[in-house]
């Protein structure tokens, strides 16, 4: 191949970020670059003041899916928090806000990803239900119960969930104060989970039975304590490189 002078070190730099960027976890993929994107929702994307209440969070995905709140229920927006990076807070006892959107939109009754970075401030004393997750602290959840990312007092522990007829729950430990990226993922009959791309926790889980509107910081009944950085939906099983390019993108620009 004919190189003008200067060009040989680009196209190998080029052919080096490329490679990279098909490896696993060598190089961010940004979520727009993945397909069957749902939703996208990044704090660092809006442009409130600090200590601004936030009436819409605005989705980054071609979907338009905007998350939104009244008055009453709206969380702050905190700048300088995570790596430099603004977040939404959201305070355990009202704040919520409402894609107006059933979850089937997000993802599908068989199959989705979701990734998520956050951190929990506190538990309320009475997310103790085992077997019922949907009572517990959501970060997000399909109002109705039937699936989402629910945090239960004991441990404390993440339990991402799904339900077909039963309670599929994969567990993680966790501690509050402490920022988390997750990836909770529904494919071939398998509710998938990992948290900072540790071991994947895996349980047998069926089709989703049906299914509400998607929130973020309120669940069924309860609410959500803490910081909420970026939620990221697909309606597919995203692929093995691409979560951990996905991965990789969240790990470094959270420094987690």
């Amino acid at each position: 191949m004919f190189v003008r002078r200067g060009e040989s070190s680009l196209i190998t730099l080029s052919a080096e970020i490329e490679a990279a960027r098909v490896s696993p976890g060598t190089l961010g993929i940004i979520p727009s670059d993945v397909g069957d994107l749902t939703c996208w929702l990044d704090a660092n994307a809006e442009a409130f003041s600090d200590d601004d209440l936030v009436d819409t969070w605005s989705d980054q995905s071609a979907s338009g899916f905007d998350f939104t709140a009244a008055t009453s229920l709206q969380p702050t927006f905190k700048t300088g928090i995570v790596n430099g990076k603004p977040v939404i807070r959201f305070d355990g006892v009202a704040n919520n806000m409402d894609s107006g959107t059933n979850v089937a939109s997000f993802i599908t009754s068989a199959i989705g990803t979701v990734f998520a970075v956050f951190n929990v401030t506190t538990i309320d004393v009475n997310s103790d239900n085992a077997t019922q997750p949907w009572l517990n602290d959501p970060i997000w959840a399909d109002i109705s119960g039937f699936t989402g990312q629910q945090l239960r007092n004991t441990g404390p522990t993440l339990q991402n969930w799904s339900w077909d007829g039963n309670s599929d729950i994969a567990a993680h430990t966790i501690s509050t104060g402490t920022w988390y990226h997750t990836t909770y993922r529904h494919e071939g009959g398998n509710l998938v989970s990992t948290i900072n791309g540790g071991d994947e926790q895996t349980v047998a889980s069926g089709n989703r039975t049906g299914g509400g509107t998607v929130h973020v910081g309120k669940g069924q009944s309860d609410f959500y304590a803490g910081d909420l950085a970026e939620l990221i939906f697909y309606d597919v099983a995203v692929s093995a490189t691409d979560r951990a390019g996905i991965e990789k993108y969240l790990k470094d620009k959270y420094d987690l």
